[in-house]
Protein backbone atom coordinates (compact mmCIF):
# COMPACT_ATOMS: atom_id res chain seq x y z
CA UNK A 1 0.00 0.00 0.00
CA UNK A 2 1.32 3.03 -1.36
CA UNK A 3 1.56 6.41 1.10
CA UNK A 4 -1.15 8.05 -0.58
CA UNK A 5 -2.89 4.59 -0.38
CA UNK A 6 -2.77 4.68 3.02
CA UNK A 7 -3.66 8.74 3.93
CA UNK A 8 -6.47 8.65 2.09
CA UNK A 9 -8.07 4.90 3.31
CA UNK A 10 -7.60 7.14 7.06
CA UNK A 11 -9.89 9.91 5.82
CA UNK A 12 -11.93 8.24 2.81
CA UNK A 13 -14.42 7.12 5.22
CA UNK A 14 -15.99 10.67 7.32
CA UNK A 15 -14.98 12.33 3.86
CA UNK A 16 -17.69 10.44 1.65
CA UNK A 17 -20.24 13.07 1.69
CA UNK A 18 -18.10 15.84 0.39
CA UNK A 19 -18.21 17.00 -3.48
CA UNK A 20 -15.73 16.27 -5.53
CA UNK A 21 -13.18 19.20 -6.54
CA UNK A 22 -10.43 18.01 -9.18
CA UNK A 23 -10.92 15.59 -11.72
CA UNK A 24 -14.18 14.17 -9.57
CA UNK A 25 -12.08 11.83 -7.37
CA UNK A 26 -10.98 13.91 -4.59
CA UNK A 27 -13.21 16.83 -3.03
CA UNK A 28 -10.96 20.04 -1.65
CA UNK A 29 -11.86 18.68 2.23
CA UNK A 30 -10.07 15.68 1.42
CA UNK A 31 -7.27 17.03 -0.14
CA UNK A 32 -6.77 19.34 2.83
CA UNK A 33 -6.41 16.30 5.02
CA UNK A 34 -3.83 14.60 2.82
CA UNK A 35 -2.08 17.89 2.58
CA UNK A 36 -2.14 18.08 6.63
CA UNK A 37 -1.12 14.40 6.68
CA UNK A 38 1.96 14.90 4.04
CA UNK A 39 2.75 18.24 6.17
CA UNK A 40 2.81 15.83 9.69
CA UNK A 41 5.65 13.47 8.00
CA UNK A 42 7.77 16.50 6.17
CA UNK A 43 6.71 15.52 2.58
CA UNK A 44 7.70 18.16 0.35
CA UNK A 45 4.99 20.52 -1.21
CA UNK A 46 5.63 19.61 -4.63
CA UNK A 47 5.92 16.14 -4.00
CA UNK A 48 2.45 16.34 -2.31
CA UNK A 49 1.45 17.88 -5.86
CA UNK A 50 2.47 15.26 -7.93
CA UNK A 51 1.21 12.23 -5.54
CA UNK A 52 -2.57 13.96 -5.49
CA UNK A 53 -2.29 14.56 -9.50
CA UNK A 54 -0.98 10.72 -9.80
CA UNK A 55 -3.96 9.15 -7.63
CA UNK A 56 -6.36 11.51 -9.28
CA UNK A 57 -5.65 10.70 -12.98
CA UNK A 58 -5.36 6.69 -12.12
CA UNK A 59 -1.17 7.04 -12.10
CA UNK A 60 0.55 4.03 -12.83
CA UNK A 61 3.57 3.19 -10.56
CA UNK A 62 7.08 3.75 -12.33
CA UNK A 63 9.77 1.31 -10.69
CA UNK A 64 13.36 2.32 -10.10
CA UNK A 65 16.00 1.63 -8.62
CA UNK A 66 16.04 1.26 -4.70
CA UNK A 67 19.13 -0.37 -4.01
CA UNK A 68 20.37 2.99 -2.21
CA UNK A 69 18.83 6.38 -0.96
CA UNK A 70 20.49 9.36 0.13
CA UNK A 71 24.03 7.42 0.24
CA UNK A 72 22.31 4.21 2.66
CA UNK A 73 21.79 1.29 1.07
CA UNK A 74 18.58 -0.53 1.40
CA UNK A 75 18.93 -3.61 0.45
CA UNK A 76 22.19 -5.83 -0.21
CA UNK A 77 24.94 -8.63 0.44
CA UNK A 78 27.48 -7.07 2.70
CA UNK A 79 30.49 -7.08 5.14
CA UNK A 80 32.32 -10.35 3.50
CA UNK A 81 34.02 -8.36 0.53
CA UNK A 82 31.58 -9.89 -1.90
CA UNK A 83 31.28 -7.58 -4.71
CA UNK A 84 29.88 -9.02 -8.06
CA UNK A 85 32.10 -10.64 -10.19
CA UNK A 86 33.79 -11.55 -7.36
CA UNK A 87 35.01 -15.30 -6.73
CA UNK A 88 35.72 -17.26 -3.40
CA UNK A 89 34.28 -18.76 -0.32
CA UNK A 90 32.46 -15.64 1.36
CA UNK A 91 31.69 -15.72 5.20
CA UNK A 92 29.69 -13.99 7.32
CA UNK A 93 27.78 -11.74 4.62
CA UNK A 94 24.87 -10.41 5.90
CA UNK A 95 21.77 -10.29 3.70
CA UNK A 96 19.10 -7.49 3.96
CA UNK A 97 16.42 -4.48 3.19
CA UNK A 98 15.24 -1.77 4.59
CA UNK A 99 12.37 -0.22 3.23
CA UNK A 100 9.78 2.06 4.91
CA UNK A 101 9.69 0.69 8.46
CA UNK A 102 10.39 -2.63 7.87
CA UNK A 103 14.23 -4.06 8.68
CA UNK A 104 14.63 -7.25 7.61
CA UNK A 105 18.59 -9.69 7.70
CA UNK A 106 20.17 -12.60 8.45
CA UNK A 107 23.74 -13.92 7.28
CA UNK A 108 25.19 -16.78 4.71
CA UNK A 109 28.15 -18.61 3.80
CA UNK A 110 28.33 -18.90 -0.23
CA UNK A 111 30.81 -19.70 -2.68
CA UNK A 112 31.03 -18.76 -5.79
CA UNK A 113 33.37 -20.77 -8.38
CA UNK A 114 33.79 -20.93 -12.33
CA UNK A 115 34.80 -24.76 -11.86
CA UNK A 116 31.92 -25.60 -10.38
CA UNK A 117 27.87 -24.65 -9.01
CA UNK A 118 27.78 -22.21 -6.92
CA UNK A 119 26.56 -22.88 -3.57
CA UNK A 120 24.82 -21.84 0.06
CA UNK A 121 26.98 -23.68 2.68
CA UNK A 122 25.09 -22.06 5.84
CA UNK A 123 22.56 -19.45 6.77
CA UNK A 124 21.77 -17.93 10.26
CA UNK A 125 20.97 -15.17 12.33
CA UNK A 126 17.59 -13.76 11.27
CA UNK A 127 16.01 -10.52 12.25
CA UNK A 128 12.91 -8.47 11.42
CA UNK A 129 11.67 -5.50 12.80
CA UNK A 130 8.20 -3.72 11.09
CA UNK A 131 7.32 -0.60 13.34
CA UNK A 132 3.75 -0.44 14.08
CA UNK A 133 3.03 -3.54 13.96
CA UNK A 134 1.19 -5.58 17.03
CA UNK A 135 2.65 -9.00 16.49
CA UNK A 136 5.25 -10.72 14.35
CA UNK A 137 6.45 -14.17 13.06
CA UNK A 138 9.83 -14.90 12.55
CA UNK A 139 10.95 -18.28 11.06
CA UNK A 140 13.72 -19.51 10.94
CA UNK A 141 16.26 -19.22 7.72
CA UNK A 142 16.60 -22.24 5.84
CA UNK A 143 18.30 -23.23 2.97
CA UNK A 144 15.92 -24.27 0.17
CA UNK A 145 18.24 -25.39 -2.49
CA UNK A 146 22.20 -25.34 -1.67
CA UNK A 147 23.78 -25.49 -4.77
CA UNK A 148 22.91 -24.34 -8.11
CA UNK A 149 21.98 -27.34 -10.78
CA UNK A 150 20.34 -27.06 -14.03
CA UNK A 151 17.02 -25.95 -12.56
CA UNK A 152 18.56 -22.76 -11.19
CA UNK A 153 20.89 -20.44 -8.37
CA UNK A 154 21.11 -22.18 -4.72
CA UNK A 155 18.61 -20.49 -2.58
CA UNK A 156 18.56 -19.35 0.86
CA UNK A 157 16.20 -17.46 3.10
CA UNK A 158 12.74 -16.83 5.07
CA UNK A 159 9.73 -14.80 5.15
CA UNK A 160 8.96 -13.46 8.35
CA UNK A 161 5.49 -12.00 8.86
CA UNK A 162 3.54 -8.83 10.44
CA UNK A 163 -0.02 -7.67 11.72
CA UNK A 164 -0.43 -4.43 11.13
CA UNK A 165 -2.24 -2.70 14.35
CA UNK A 166 -3.63 0.09 12.41
CA UNK A 167 -5.48 -2.07 9.64
CA UNK A 168 -5.11 -5.75 11.18
CA UNK A 169 -3.73 -6.97 8.61
CA UNK A 170 -1.20 -9.13 7.77
CA UNK A 171 1.61 -9.68 5.55
CA UNK A 172 4.76 -11.76 4.60
CA UNK A 173 8.39 -9.79 4.25
CA UNK A 174 10.10 -12.99 1.91
CA UNK A 175 13.57 -12.10 1.96
CA UNK A 176 16.01 -14.70 -0.40
CA UNK A 177 19.77 -15.48 -1.51
CA UNK A 178 20.07 -16.59 -4.41
CA UNK A 179 23.61 -17.60 -5.40
CA UNK A 180 24.22 -18.79 -9.33
CA UNK A 181 25.43 -17.90 -12.21
CA UNK A 182 28.68 -16.75 -10.92
CA UNK A 183 27.02 -13.45 -8.51
CA UNK A 184 24.93 -13.76 -5.78
CA UNK A 185 21.71 -11.37 -5.45
CA UNK A 186 19.41 -10.59 -2.68
CA UNK A 187 15.74 -10.72 -3.60
CA UNK A 188 12.51 -9.54 -1.58
CA UNK A 189 9.86 -11.47 -3.36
Amino acid sequence: MSLLSAAFALFAAPLAAHTSVHNGVLTSHETDHLVEFFDTFGVPQGTQARLIDEFEIGGESSPGDVTTFGGFRTLGVDDCGYSLGAQGNFVNCHIYYRVGTVQSGFYANFTITTNGPDAITSVWGGSFTALGSCSQSVPDVTIVTGRENAAGHAIAGYAPQATMCLTNYSTSFPSYLHVGADSAQHVYS
